[in-house]
């Protein structure tokens, strides 16, 4: 089923469906302020196996987890160092994705192999209002199967992936470019994927 959600101002009864889908353990296809993103419940491990399957992915490569308040890191991360603060008090919500140390509890599925976990907050009020209304972190990717192009819009998104999930949220277009992920373990930072953010950019902001 596809429905549209004014990117600008969000239906809340469209989005309170779809919390009630997502919640049920069901996959969603949604706008965010890079791409169109394939979402799963993160902390239901079950609906996570499922984004795996389906995404065409390998279980050793964990997807970010999108919160919708920035505060929701102590939930999942540890360690976090002064750097995160720096960097989400310029880029945040934006795009760029930073990978930490997990907290003890959080599901496998969500977690790398060296118990990373990778969080974003994402620019886009369709998908802040589907977070902070589920109250749970969404498992996250670009809406394509692995290797395949980043869709900006619904149309762009193939037919075969979208005939797999409950719901897609048809929120306009998104500016197309995914976002800069971070590794920020140690108070350092390792650039993972150039993205929407430069590294130079970055740098800047970090000293």
């Amino acid at each position: 089923m596809i429905i549209k959600i004014n990117p600008k101002c969000p239906e809340i009864e469209l989005i309170k469906k779809a919390v009630l889908s997502l919640k049920e353990g069901n996959l969603l296809i949604f706008p965010t302020d890079t791409v169109y993103g394939l979402g799963a419940n993160g902390l239901d491990s079950k609906a996570m196996r499922k984004l795996f399957e389906i995404k065409k992915r390998v279980d050793t490569k964990p997807f970010a987890l999108l919160i919708g308040e920035i505060d929701d890191a102590c939930k999942y991360c540890k360690n976090i160092p002064p750097l995160f603060f720096t960097l989400t008090k310029r880029f945040w919500p934006g795009a760029i994705t930073m990978v930490l140390d997990a907290q003890d509890g959080l599901p496998k599925e969500a977690m790398g192999m060296d118990f990373s976990v990778a969080l974003r907050m994402p620019d886009s009020k369709v998908a802040l209002c589907l977070l902070k209304e589920a109250g749970v972190p969404i498992a996250a990717s670009s809406a394509n199967f692995s290797g395949g192009n980043d869709p900006a819009g619904v149309d762009e998104i193939e037919g075969s992936l979208r005939d797999e999930v409950a719901l897609v949220i048809d929120g306009g277009m998104c500016k197309g470019v995914p976002s800069t992920v971070v590794d920020l373990r140690g108070n350092n930072i390792k650039i993972l994927r150039e993205g929407a953010i430069t590294t130079e950019e970055i740098s800047r902001v970090a000293g």
